[in-house]
């Protein structure tokens, strides 16, 4: 007798192995048995004939924590609806915990830190109070060193002293302990400029003693770009740890070229052990928060150093030069959430520039200024070409960098990336179209049993006896991603049920009033 029996599926089990027809049993969450169920019994089946099933997808860089969403929409129903069952938080340096002073103030980038209250400091009092909320999907995630940073030298731009970083290493191996899956870098954020390779490498000794991996958002991803390739690689080859760098991309037509060598250069890295993956989302546009297109000295000692850069009239009229240089980038990003002054959203920078009669380096300066520093943008920045090269390079995986949403946030009048209801969805029907050698057997792969191995889940990303029972079934004729820069509001077509831990999560178009995502610790 079984919990569950999915009967005469198409299996793709994530192993990329060529697909089979079969029967699969479920008890207790996780899957009991593989094979010809016909002569057995279940309390629930679903008649899977003519469906793909395959292990549920990981979201391998996750930003509901950073926005807050993990609170405001549980239910995770956007990302559900695209078959992902597991997501991987405290990516670009910045996590939920720990917490030295009890203050999300680094995330002020990202979102008004005054509206959430915390009721934690430690990582894993923050894993107890997800677990108690229940989330929609499974959760797991990275500390953010920019955040335990931040804390110790209280916002100030100088290296650490010795005291700190023991101070700072101490919290890391406290996390590990409790269940993080390794430490996160934001080397391309303002505060964390200051980190440089010793500073790494010392938290670097502690991660590798709990089998962690590390994760970096570049130091530049513009013209300097290689350059900041090349560091990550250098801290590869000494530390000999598992490193996925996020968001990994060419910004700007000029560095479109440097993204095939950067490839090469990671495909060399890895050909006696493969330790460097990259994430990214197939979309040609990319959210960036407004600080992202300031020149980075004027964000230096954050929100407060800001608004004193530019009301200083010397300082206003060099950032209004440095802005110039990346006018033609900027001008037709649109503002998809602009805080407290939402009339501006869904506009590009350069309607604004010409209803208030202003430059667009003035109309830069004054959104940022009036926003409190909180505007996140689309930029059309990235090569298609580029996104074609990375869909198929063997050490690519898929992320959302999104956070937790559904359609009625429609209503607030506000904007999103498209990749938030259907990154995931998009990556498999251009990974089709590619090539004849891209089958859906490595497009399944890619976004299930890789990344689990990458970042050391157990028992989770295959379809095989005794793993947890994170199942999609999907009809690939009908897969489409609907959600476009046009109209970012629409769910995709294709996903017929998802299954979370053994659990029937959404099924004939319905969501289950239930959340039954499990936090998932390391070990």
């Amino acid at each position: 007798m079984f919990d569950l029996i999915i009967k005469k599926a198409t299996v793709i089990n994530g192993k990329n192995e060529k697909p089979f027809v079969a029967d699969v049993g479920i008890n207790n969450g996780q899957i009991a048995e593989i094979g010809n169920l016909k002569n057995q019994t279940a309390t629930k089946d679903i008649n899977a004939e003519n469906l793909v099933l395959c292990p549920g997808f990981i979201d391998i860089n996750n930003t509901a924590d950073h926005n807050f969403t993990i609170f405001s929409y549980p239910e995770a129903e956007n990302l559900i609806r695209q078959g992902v069952t597991t997501v991987v938080l405290g990516n670009y340096g910045a996590s939920l915990a720990p917490l030295i002073k009890v203050s999300l103030a680094n995330f002020s980038k990202w979102t008004n830190v005054d509206k959430i209250n915390i009721d934690w400091q430690t990582i894993g009092e923050m894993f107890d109070f997800l677990e108690n909320k229940k989330i929609g999907v499974n959760v797991s995630s990275l500390v953010g060193w920019g955040n335990i940073r931040n804390d110790l030298t209280e916002g100030e731009f100088r290296p650490l002293t010795k005291e700190e970083l023991e101070k700072g290493k101490f919290l890391v191996e406290k996390s590990l302990k409790e269940g993080a899956l390794g430490v996160s870098f934001g080397l391309g954020y303002a505060q964390e400029k200051m980190v440089g390779f010793s500073e790494i490498e010392k938290v670097a000794e502690i991660v590798k003693k709990y089998n962690g991996y590390l994760g970096f958002y570049l130091r530049d991803e513009e013209k300097n770009f290689l350059k900041s390739l090349e560091e990550i690689i250098e801290i590869v080859k000494t530390t000999q740890l598992p490193v996925e760098i996020n968001r990994f991309q060419a910004k700007g037509e000029k560095n479109y070229p440097f993204f095939e060598e950067a490839l090469k250069l990671i495909k060399k890295t890895n050909r006696n052990k493969k330790l460097i993956h990259f994430d990214f989302s197939p979309y040609e546009y990319s959210s960036e928060d407004i600080f992202q297109v300031l020149p980075e000295w004027v964000t230096i000692g954050g929100r407060t150093a800001f608004f004193r850069n530019i009301r200083d009239n010397d300082y206003r009229k060099k950032i209004l030069e440095e802005l110039s240089e990346k006018r033609d980038i900027y001008k037709k990003a649109i503002i998809v959430d602009a805080n407290k002054c939402w009339w501006f959203n869904n506009l590009s920078i350069e309607e604004i520039a010409n209803n208030f009669e202003f430059s667009i380096e003035e109309t830069i300066l004054e959104i940022a200024e009036l926003c409190e520093g909180r505007a996140t943008l689309l930029v059309k920045n990235i090569s298609f070409d580029n996104i074609k090269l990375a869909l198929t390079d063997p050490y690519s995986l898929i992320g959302s960098d999104n956070g937790f949403l559904n359609i009625e946030e429609l209503e607030k009048k506000t904007w999103v990336h498209p990749a938030i209801f259907s990154a995931f969805i998009r990556f498999l029907k251009l990974f089709i179209q590619e090539g004849k050698r891209n089958s859906l057997e490595k497009a399944i792969n890619k976004i299930t049993y890789q990344p689990a191995l990458k970042i050391g889940l157990k028992k989770r990303g295959l379809i095989d006896k005794g793993y947890w029972a994170d199942l999609i079934l999907f009809n690939p004729k009908e897969l489409k991603d609907l959600a476009d820069m046009k109209n970012p509001f629409q769910y995709p077509l294709g996903i017929k049920t998802v299954i979370i831990n053994g659990n029937l999560a959404y099924h004939k178009g319905i969501l289950s009033s239930q959340r039954y995502g499990k936090v998932i610790r390391r070990n």
